[in-house]
């Protein structure tokens, strides 16, 4: 347990650490600290890289000092969060945790502590099965000055990146996505200006975009050669019947497995595009390849553009602007 000169600081720091909502922890680096110093004391060792070898190189030694390896306290948020219920359990798993998988990640914990004596540091821990959960954690050491000379306390905070990582992984894919798609679509209107016509009618007619739970975002008809937002609907147009049937189409496509999805029925064809957060539908005489990138390139220019307007919708329409989320849909009018 860490000591305080003046007891009203230590029950301060007590309180803080007992109630703090992050995973805090005290790990005991004095035994892993007499034995290095024994074993490296004859060593001239001036570099951290050097001192890195030779644990890599000792695997004995990095053993041993495993072994040594102690968590004498926990707070509530790391029982919580790790699923255990005392330092000592804590103290097994995270051993058990370094010989299958952080070994670099503990030796990078030796150079820093040990050998160059920082005081603060931090380490990510790379995504792994964590107790049947797969975790990315930001480490976070310091050392308190009362125990700078011997690392019998040290003060380990943790913070879960999984879901941090996880959208920056989707949102690097959904920026593939959509440069794959518009490369792919200048290539082919580049090599084919008339790719896009139709003998005697438009390929696009609606288009639609919809939350993936079926509520309407926005919708826009093909006016004169341009798509143009229909803010008026007339309940005795076929355009009310049309929309009504392209939102049980979109609830149909949303529980197929891919994320593009079309229905056939009388010479119209109904071409659907599904994201993360929003789907697109349009209402065409027929959906080529050509017209599925472009449809793709929408889905994916929007949710990058809007993510976190998506994630939890109000209603507002006013909080979006797609028309030029929509400039390659232009080219099937």
């Amino acid at each position: 347990m860490i000591q305080l000169s003046d007891q009203h600081a230590e029950a301060k720091y007590r309180t803080l650490f007992e109630l703090s909502p992050i995973p805090t922890r005290e790990e005991d680096f004095s035994q892993i600290k007499q034995y290095l110093d024994d074993k490296t004391e004859s060593l001239d060792m001036t570099s951290a890289l050097e001192f890195k070898e030779y644990l890599t190189n000792n695997q004995p030694v990095l053993d041993h000092t495993i072994e040594l390896f102690q968590i004498t306290n926990i707070n509530d948020a790391t029982k919580k969060f790790s699923k255990v219920l005392t330092s000592n359990e804590l103290t097994r798993l995270v051993r058990d945790e370094i010989r299958l998988e952080t070994y670099d990640l503990f030796i990078d914990i030796l150079v820093n502590l040990y050998f160059l004596r920082k005081r603060f540091f931090k380490l990510e821990l790379p995504t792994s099965l964590y107790k049947g959960r797969n975790i990315h954690m930001l480490l976070n050491w310091a050392v308190p000055d009362a125990y700078t000379d011997d690392l019998s306390t040290v003060i380990v905070t943790s913070v879960d990146l999984t879901e941090l990582k996880k959208t920056q992984i989707d949102y690097e894919l959904m920026e593939k996505r959509l440069q794959n798609s518009e490369a792919k679509l200048r290539l082919v209107l580049s090599s084919n200006s008339d790719f896009a016509k139709v003998k005697g009618q438009p390929k696009i007619q609606e288009v639609s975009l919809f939350m993936n739970d079926g509520r309407l975002i926005h919708t826009y008809i093909n006016q004169n050669g341009r798509l143009v937002h229909n803010l008026s609907v007339d309940k005795n147009t076929l355009f009310v019947a049309s929309l009504m049937i392209i939102n049980n189409f979109v609830q149909e496509a949303s529980r197929s497995p891919n994320p593009f999805y079309e229905m056939k029925s009388e010479g119209m064809t109904l071409a659907y595009e599904t994201g993360k957060y929003i789907s697109a539908c349009v209402v065409t005489n027929s959906a080529d390849s050509d017209l599925r990138i472009a449809l793709q390139f929408l889905v994916t220019d929007v949710e990058i553009k809007y993510r976190d307007k998506l994630e939890n919708w109000d209603g507002n329409l006013e909080k979006f602007q797609f028309e030029n989320s929509l400039k390659l849909l232009q080219n099937f009018l």
